[in-house]
């Protein structure tokens, strides 16, 4: 088989550099494999480029992470050239990638989730009860994400440059608990991560320094929390359409699971949970790979 593994998104994305960390770890799992591998580093001037060399193979790995990677842009295009894809679908992409929506889907499931409201210029930052996380609808890996405890806290005038920059935030409870993640491979949930980070929170620099204590299995973690932990993740990824691949984030508080959001393409490089989560389940990188790949053979 042909794979094209389409990674990067300069000027598109913010996650840029880690789908180009992401991309080089699956290029060379797909070798190890014995895939066909060609990469494309895609960026905002040589879309019409990338739609013809994915033409030409059997399947594309799309390791992009974040906007046009995950909010259903490149699958649209895929699907639209009849080419095979790893990944979910147009529609599962964009329900996981706007937050509210996702949120809203969960709270319809009567899926524990924390209180959110949308934030935009119409809607003043008076309006807060602390303490809360502040983030953009759309994105992920923790860009310009905010945990403020308390008013004094707040800083008015980055709320507005982060206003201007995405349109309308997200205010959500914070929830202070034991965090951890699920990621779903195919039919299969995954083995639960404990995520214990050095700072308050599992932000983008805690996400890939390496610093972070990251158990699998979880220590300080009930098994029986663990297997529910496990179904919800399933779960959620039916629930949204998700298909072969998703990493659900959840806080645990109080014998309690909320979760947080739904990652259609989480990040695999050496540093990135899922692919650690599918090593304890047996899976090294090149199976990992191999079995998404094959999934669409």
């Amino acid at each position: 088989m042909k794979v094209l593994v389409v990674y990067g998104g300069v000027g598109l994305s913010e996650e840029a550099e880690i789908s180009q960390r992401s991309g080089k770890a699956v290029m060379e799992a797909a070798r190890a494999a014995g895939f066909g591998v060609a990469g494309f580093e895609l960026a905002r001037d040589n879309i019409d480029a990338m739609k013809r060399q994915a033409s030409g193979v059997d399947v594309v790995f799309p390791a992009l992470h974040g906007v046009f990677g995950e909010d259903g842009q490149i699958q649209q295009i895929l699907d639209d050239a009849g080419v095979k894809y790893v990944g979910c679908d147009v529609m599962a992409s964009q329900v996981c990638f706007d937050k509210n929506v996702h949120k809203t889907r969960l709270s319809e499931a009567k899926i524990l989730t924390p209180s959110w409201w949308i934030l935009d210029k119409t809607n003043p930052p008076q309006a807060f009860d602390f303490p809360v996380v502040i983030k953009p609808v759309t994105g992920g890996s923790s860009v310009d994400t905010l945990v403020v405890k308390t008013a004094n806290e707040l800083d008015k005038n980055e709320i507005s440059r982060l206003l201007d920059k995405y349109g309308k935030l997200m205010v959500e409870e914070y929830i202070q608990g034991q965090e951890i993640a699920v990621g779903v491979l195919g039919g299969r949930a995954l083995p639960v991560v404990e995520i214990i980070p050095k700072g308050e929170w599992f932000d983008l620099e805690a996400k890939y320094s390496d610093e972070t204590e990251e158990n699998i299995p979880p220590k300080y973690i009930d098994e029986t929390i663990q297997k529910d932990a496990q179904e919800l993740a399933l779960r959620i990824h039916r629930l949204t359409g998700c298909k072969d691949i998703s990493r659900t984030d959840m806080i645990i508080r109080d014998g309690k699971i909320y979760v947080l959001e739904t990652n259609t393409m989480p990040g695999m490089t050496p540093q990135s949970l899922y692919p650690k989560e599918a090593q304890a389940a047996g899976y090294d990188m090149s199976a990992l790979v191999r079995e998404l790949i094959e999934a669409h053979a």
